[in-house]
């Protein structure tokens, strides 16, 4: 299995943390976000957007100023995914912007077919924890999204 270095570098440096919080007395302190900043500017996010290590993003998002992605999230930007500013993505929260559904339904003919939609989630906008946004929806500025939510349809702003 071939690695980029900053996959590679991502590993190393989750082992060694994983490590340290083991045996320093530090209980309040919160090894994993340490990188956040870091990884941020390596994935070429904008200023003050913070991404845990161990949260998955696929693709090419396009993520605003001062967005906090937290731990464990997946972000599919392997279709048009736009995160504005100031926005919050809670741990576990799931963004897709592609589904395999179809050929998974109708079998080998249509294998290979994905269909996708882009998604937007537009500035000052916060999603709980363990929320799913599905393909194709626009979430509004100043939107609360719940802890746990499917989200498949428009939510307008200050929802």
């Amino acid at each position: 299995m071939i690695m980029d270095g900053s996959i590679m570098f991502s590993k190393l440096f989750l082992l060694i943390i994983d490590f340290l919080s083991r045996i320093l007395p530090i209980a309040d302190f919160d090894f994993y976000s340490v990188g956040s900043t870091w990884r941020a500017k390596k994935l070429g996010f904008s200023e003050g957007t913070r991404v845990y290590m161990t949260a998955i993003i696929y693709g090419k998002p396009k993520i605003g100023r001062n967005v906090f992605i937290g731990p464990y999230a997946v972000i599919d930007g392997t279709g048009p995914l736009i995160i504005g500013n100031n926005c919050q993505i809670s741990l576990h929260t799931m963004i897709w912007t592609h589904s395999t559904h179809p050929w998974c339904l109708v079998g080998e003919k249509a294998r290979g077919r994905k269909k996708i939609e882009g998604v937007v989630i537009e500035n000052n906008v916060w999603i709980g924890a363990g929320a799913i946004i599905t393909p194709g929806v626009r979430i509004g500025h100043h939107s609360m999204i719940a802890a746990g939510s499917v989200v498949t349809k428009d939510i307008p702003p200050f929802s």
